[in-house]
């Protein structure tokens, strides 16, 4: 493995272990997972200025060493002077759970706020993070003019719908059939999204996902709304 997949894949290490403690912390206790990411934003912000100012404190540069450690874990994003990846990842799991919390308490949560508070998870924990496996994997043919291959989209697809499936026969969420088919279009136009796309995708693919279940969420309300 060379040096530039050895790094993309412990870098998708991190979206493994972000799934673990937002998936439980989403069905268990909303409010405290809130909290608790914002704070974490704040530790990465205060951690990356350190590191980024080579900060010291009794002639110990704490920069340097942070920079020491976190050095593997660089993507062709990180290349100026910030490592802003961290922070994309974090930001884009936390957004839709900040952005439902802004207007719904857990009492009032539906089947559409839940689904969209698991944007981040969905599209960047499970999509992104298979979509590079696949293309490890299976990256002989590639998207024309990127360096993304087809084998990722097809993973980055089918491991949303079947995460997704799984959510809904364990019983973890009994989403219906409009909720579903809503996470199931998102994960087709957010994985080719990040098929053809260079930009932040950490942040773009939970905000298209995102707002791909609430518009059906709109349009399903609309459509009941002019019925009735």
């Amino acid at each position: 493995m060379g040096k530039e997949q050895a790094s993309s894949m412990h870098r998708k290490y991190f979206h493994f272990l972000i799934l673990a403690v937002y998936l439980p912390g989403i069905l268990i206790d909303r409010e405290f997972l809130y909290l608790g990411s914002a704070a974490v934003m704040y530790i990465f912000v205060l951690t990356e200025l350190l590191r980024s100012l080579r900060f010291k404190i009794f002639g110990n540069t704490i920069g340097e060493k942070i920079d020491e450690s976190v050095g593997v874990f660089r993507d062709r994003q990180d290349e100026g002077r910030l490592i802003v990846t961290p922070l994309y990842l974090l930001a884009g799991c936390s957004l839709p759970i900040w952005l439902i919390g802004l207007h719904t308490s857990s009492e009032d949560l539906n089947e559409y706020d839940l689904a969209a508070s698991m944007a981040g998870l969905i599209s960047i924990g499970v999509g992104d993070t298979f979509a590079s496996i696949g293309g490890t994997a299976f990256g002989n043919i590639r998207w024309r003019g990127t360096n993304k291959s087809f084998g990722g989209t097809v993973f980055c697809i089918t491991s949303q719908i079947i995460f997704t499936w799984l959510l809904f026969v364990t019983g973890v969420c009994s989403f219906s059939s409009m909720v579903t088919l809503s996470l199931i279009i998102a994960a087709f136009v957010n994985s080719l999204v990040e098929a053809l796309t260079d930009q932040i995708d950490n942040l773009i693919l939970p905000l298209l996902t995102f707002n791909i279940v609430l518009c059906t969420n709109f349009i399903v309300q609309f459509s009941k709304w002019a019925i009735g």
